[in-house]
């Protein structure tokens, strides 16, 4: 496996380095690894092909690690991409090259797992996938079972919870806590009182309210607005 780090910071860089021998040796790897300080040798280094995974950090020197990889992704469309920063506020800007993860430094081994781990699940086959996950909803007439990963966001209304899923919506008697129960807390965020939405369904986040994806703006209470945040940002970051 052949990996590049683009890293100013030798400190940082020397990090990422060693967790990466570690793995390699872990694991019975054959890694070869190639460190660059500065974008522009990287740029001429780089050909379609010669690299199968890629680390970024957001900035070098007076860039950004997201420019660089836009011309990455311009001459290779399957090269995977990693960024690493000191915070995730870069994390949506991630989608547009289709980064493969986002990293938080300092970089830990097992965080450097994950990106293995995701590399490894990314070129499953269909058929080695995990079964979709789904959840039994008692309307006022039967039991329907509906796919959790088609649950855009669920209100409740006058003791009535309306599940919001592939463009249509199912109400159950059910309360939120008893749906949450049901839901992966890490993917269904309690935004208010009355709402919990599926993040994968959020297109952007305001001050005080998500806009999902079908144009709904779905509200955020005050004492919900900085785990909502935070839980958002890890979302993005592990996109």
């Amino acid at each position: 496996m052949n990996i590049a780090i683009l890293e100013d910071d030798k400190r940082d860089m020397e990090n990422l380095r060693q967790l990466l021998e570690t793995y390699a040796e872990k694991n019975g790897l054959l890694m070869a690894i190639e460190t660059f300080s500065v974008s522009e040798k990287f740029l001429r280094a780089f050909e379609p092909g010669k690299f199968d995974l890629i680390f970024f950090d957001n900035y070098i020197g007076s860039g950004l690690g997201i420019d660089v990889a836009r011309k990455v992704r311009l001459m290779d469309n399957d090269v995977d991409i990693v960024f690493v920063s000191m915070s995730a506020e870069f994390a949506i800007s991630g989608f547009e090259v289709r980064a493969l993860h986002y990293l938080i430094k300092p970089v830990t081994f097992n965080e450097l797992e994950q990106v293995f781990e995701r590399r490894k699940e990314k070129d499953l086959p269909v058929s080695e996938q995990e079964e979709e996950a789904c959840i039994d909803v008692k309307t006022e007439y039967e039991t329907v079972t509906l796919p959790i990963d088609e649950i855009e966001y669920i209100e409740i209304v006058n003791k009535i919870c309306t599940i919001h899923h592939g463009g249509m919506q199912t109400n159950t008697y059910m309360s939120l806590e008893k749906l949450t129960e049901h839901l992966d807390a890490s993917r269904f965020l309690r935004t208010h009182k009355s709402y919990i939405v599926n993040v994968a369904f959020i297109k952007t986040m305001g001050k005080n309210s998500f806009l999902m994806k079908d144009g709904t703006e779905v509200p955020i209470g005050r004492i919900h607005i900085v785990s909502c945040k935070r839980d958002y940002m890890k979302y993005l970051a592990k996109q």
